[in-house]
């Protein structure tokens, strides 16, 4: 008789875990490796099939332990490296928090950033923008209206500053590394600091910006560029003051209508004005006394409104062009992104179907295995 116990089964050996490595290497194209353990002999079926996608520009993962889903959106990576991460995004995703009070933590993000609740925020800061407006009316500035209008703006700046609690709960001290919830919060501050500023009221229209995405690129793209219109503006205020003591030498002494030139800092308001192209009066009556007087004024003019000017208007230009490259960008990002998880959810089928496949072998075997030993017996 045989003893079939010392030849080892086929059917007994497989794979106990497949994994997939999707990485982006630093040359953009896509890199799949894969990764096979066998687990023990007595082990019949697939017990983990596990995914795991890294983008080239992050260290985050996102794993898939369940066999046969496909690739799934809610997956996250830890709670600190999420938290982190979904700053920069233009939706909010809440991850759940550990400790002691994370559920209230968690219920806090999950409550102020439901989509309803945001577009009520976003009403109520329109709200306020017209209660603003009709506050500068007549009617608005004493008796019943007046209490009222003060009664709801109180309201709308509790509103506000629940939200920001809310906000500062859940995401503690990384809240500081979101610079439009660390605005909001600012601006919260700031109104209960100087109630008795009502002008100071207005800015909180600006918590809008943190409601939109479009206004946010769009004022990120403005402070990008500060540097190159801090720099023109040197420039123009270094033309402005070598104007001005020219301005003040020569034309101090003439008698205008106006004081235009008297003194060093009458003379640079002048010029303000002048760049605002208001400067032909001024011209004329200094030419009557000195006749070639327009042309320091063209001169100024063309340095000042056709140059420096159009300089800052051309970094501006320059900002909004790059931050239409941006979004050009991140659209790209988006599609390569689902082509990569398309083609992976394309793999875990293929890889259920040899499982299937695999499985029937191993009954196969199995059944043959049986058979050959009850032939023996």
């Amino acid at each position: 008789m045989t003893n079939n116990n010392s030849r080892p089964n086929i059917g007994d050996r497989r794979p106990s875990q497949v994994q997939f490595v999707d990485e982006a290497p630093a040359s953009g194209h896509n890199r799949l490796a894969t990764h096979i353990d066998e687990g023990p002999q007595d082990q019949h079926n697939i017990s983990e099939i596990h995914i795991t996608r890294r983008d080239s520009k992050s260290s985050s993962f996102n794993s898939l332990e369940t066999p046969g889903r496909g690739l799934q959106g809610n997956n996250r990576p830890s709670t600190a490296e999420s938290n982190t991460s979904r700053f920069s995004k233009g939706k909010t995703e809440i991850v759940p928090l550990d400790g002691p009070f994370g559920a209230i933590r968690t219920k806090c993000g999950q409550f102020i950033n439901h989509p309803y609740v945001e577009h009520f925020i976003t009403f109520i800061i329109f709200c306020n923008t017209v209660l603003l407006v009709l506050s500068t009316f007549d009617f608005a500035k004493s008796g019943p209206t007046f209490r009222a209008f003060d009664i709801m703006d109180q309201c709308f700046l509790v509103i506000f500053t629940i939200e920001s609690a809310m906000q500062l709960i859940y995401w503690d001290i990384k809240l500081l590394k979101n610079k439009w919830l660390l605005f909001d919060l600012i601006l919260v501050i700031a109104s209960w600091a100087f109630q008795a500023f009502t002008v100071l009221r207005c800015l909180r229209i600006l918590k809008i910006a943190s409601k939109f995405e479009a206004l946010q690129r769009l004022i990120t793209a403005l402070l990008d560029v500060i540097p190159n219109i801090t720099a023109i503006f040197s420039l123009l205020l270094l033309v402005f003051y070598i104007f001005a003591v020219m301005f003040t030498t020569l034309f101090k002494d003439l008698d205008l209508s106006r004081d235009y030139f008297s003194r060093l800092d009458k003379t640079l308001f002048s010029l303000f004005q002048f760049m605002t192209m208001d400067w032909q009066e001024a011209a004329r009556e200094c030419q009557q006394e000195i006749p070639w007087a327009p042309l320091l004024f063209v001169l100024f003019e063309i340095v000042s409104g056709f140059i420096v000017f159009n300089l800052i208007v051309a970094v501006l230009c320059e900002a909004l062009g790059l931050l239409e490259k941006d979004a050009e960008e991140e659209e790209m990002q988006q599609q390569i992104e689902k082509e990569r998880i398309e083609a992976m959810n394309s793999l875990l089928e293929r890889v259920e179907t040899i499982k299937k496949h695999q499985l029937r072998i191993q009954q196969t075997l199995r059944d043959v295995a049986h058979d050959h030993n009850n032939k023996h017996h």
